[in-house]
């Protein structure tokens, strides 16, 4: 949930995550966080990075991959992720 803050306003409004998204996301660690790569403008951002994750119940852990995308606020002052949370489950 913490991370969800991060995401942009706009976004969260028009995706808003159900009780069971969150759920799914406490089933899962990240245990490494590696940035592969970044582009950045003047009010936006990409970064390419690698995620591993160990699920909670088997403990197995695995790796994937996710572009970051980042736009600045200005009226807020600060940055947002403006795609979204990475979907962990794709693979």
């Amino acid at each position: 949930e913490g991370a969800w803050n991060m995401v942009d306003p706009a976004y969260r409004k028009a995706h808003p995550m159900t009780d069971l998204e969150f759920e799914r996301y406490k089933q899962v660690q990240v245990s490494a966080y590696h940035d592969l790569g970044a582009t950045i403008g003047p009010d936006s951002a990409a970064r390419e990075i690698q995620i591993g994750v160990i699920n909670r119940n088997t403990l197995v852990e695995r790796d994937t991959r996710y572009t970051e995308r980042w736009r600045y606020d200005p009226v807020a002052k600060t940055w947002w992720v403006a795609n979204g949370l990475p979907d962990l489950w794709a693979h």
